[in-house]
């Protein structure tokens, strides 16, 4: 009954990792609609019936004729190439995401298959752009923090630090500013700027309420002033 059919779909939408959606999958042989097909097309993909996801998931790209289903199933058509990890493909698919069906997510992605394929650079600027482009929306300010990750393995710190610090006054709420500022804090201990480094840990200190970054930040900074041969300023952070 169309009763049936409806908590059938229901459970799929809400539990598609279950195997009580699987077996509601299976029960429901056919998908007639956008609705349909789209959580049917996400939750084989969450089993790993990649075959029938991408049929049924491209089937709304292509014959959908609303422009929102159309998005959200090219967005999640790119995720299952990503969890293939056919990253190329995935790259082009979450780029059409975003150019064509204007979902802002799909640039994140974007960038994160580019860093997968091995160009950190490239990612990192696109990562970047989704920042600056959607500083509202969440994801952004992982968006910076993959950015500045991926410019520190190429060993461009100015970069790097920049994006570090800049997440961290942004985004100052988020579980990614005290590690930003740590991040930033110990690029200049690495590079022998203790000075800077030491100023760096020491605003870690002063604005996380976690007492394991300011634990952190006041070793660190012990630590530069002991390069720095100022042992008394050592000794006080020290025992802080």
């Amino acid at each position: 009954t169309a009763r049936t059919r409806e908590i059938r779909l229901q459970l799929i939408e809400d539990y598609g990792w279950s195997s009580e959606a699987l077996g509601a999958l299976r029960s429901m042989e056919t998908f007639s609609t956008d609705r349909e097909r789209f959580h049917a097309g996400v939750a084989y993909a969450r089993h790993g019936k990649y075959r029938t996801a991408t049929r049924l998931l491209r089937n709304v790209v292509q014959v959908s004729d609303d422009p929102i289903w159309q998005g959200r199933a090219q967005y999640e058509l790119a995720r299952v190439y990503y969890r293939k990890r056919d990253y190329r493909t995935a790259s082009r698919a979450f780029d059409v995401a975003y150019r064509t069906h204007r979902v802002p997510k799909g640039l994140l992605e974007r960038a994160r298959c580019l860093v997968r394929m091995g160009d950190d650079l490239e990612g990192a600027r696109q990562f970047e752009l989704f920042a600056s482009t959607f500083p509202t929306i969440s994801g952004a300010a992982e968006g910076l923090w993959q950015a500045a990750m991926a410019y520190e393995r190429k060993r461009h710190y100015k970069n790097a630090r920049r994006v570090f610090i800049g997440l961290a006054g942004r985004y100052s709420k988020s579980d990614y500013a005290g590690q930003a500022l740590w991040r930033a804090g110990y690029i200049q201990y690495k590079r022998g700027d203790y000075e800077a480094s030491a100023r760096d840990f020491l605003r870690l200190a002063n604005r996380t309420d976690e007492n394991y970054l300011k634990d952190q930040g006041h070793y660190w900074a012990a630590k530069c002033y002991t390069e720095l041969k100022r042992d008394d300023e050592a000794l006080y952070w020290m025992e802080r």
